[in-house]
């Protein structure tokens, strides 16, 4: 669609280094949301970039249509996205921390803030026990609750699992 970017095709640079999209959602209004992970310097944070529907950025969604959290000390990586029916948005991935991955959750207001009202400042890690816990999709179920789906790592051996989170992240 030329209409769309530069002949339908949109890039943008969130950091100095690699970024990924991993994940996409379209919103009722049209803006498209990619969600992924963006390069800091030094590793990976959670990244988000709202576009307005011709391919523009958005720059009324966290002051320049880009998000970047680190959701802990190392690596992080964002793999999937919803849209809450509230407009609010929810990325799903993996936080590095100690050296082992655990599933990690963040969720933000329509406007690009972190939603504070979820989990610690509007990000939940979790730890299911194995060496490396990966969450690779979530959903929102009827009732509010989050379910994040993925797998655990424990002696060489992965094991499905899911995560289910309160409303206010818990």
């Amino acid at each position: 669609d030329p209409t769309f970017g530069t002949d339908g095709v949109v890039t943008t640079a969130v950091s100095a280094g690699n970024d990924v999209a991993t994940a996409v959602v379209v919103q009722p209004d049209g803006k498209i949301v990619a969600a992924g992970y963006a390069n800091n310097g030094n590793d990976y944070d959670f990244a988000l970039v709202r576009y307005d529907f011709d391919g523009t950025l958005d720059t009324g969604f966290a002051g320049d249509g880009t998000l970047t959290v680190a959701m802990g000390p190392a690596q992080d990586y964002a793999t999937s996205l919803l849209l809450q029916p509230d407009g609010k948005l929810v990325a799903a991935g993996a936080s590095q921390q100690g050296g082992a991955y655990r599933f990690a959750v963040l969720r933000c207001n329509p406007d690009g803030s972190l939603d504070n009202g979820f989990g610690n400042g509007g990000t939940v890690v979790t730890s299911l026990g194995g060496d490396n816990d990966l969450a690779q999709g979530i959903l929102r179920q009827p009732t509010g609750e989050l379910v994040a789906a993925g797998y655990t790592v424990s002696g060489g051996v992965n094991t499905a699992a899911l995560v289910r989170y309160t409303p206010d992240g818990r």
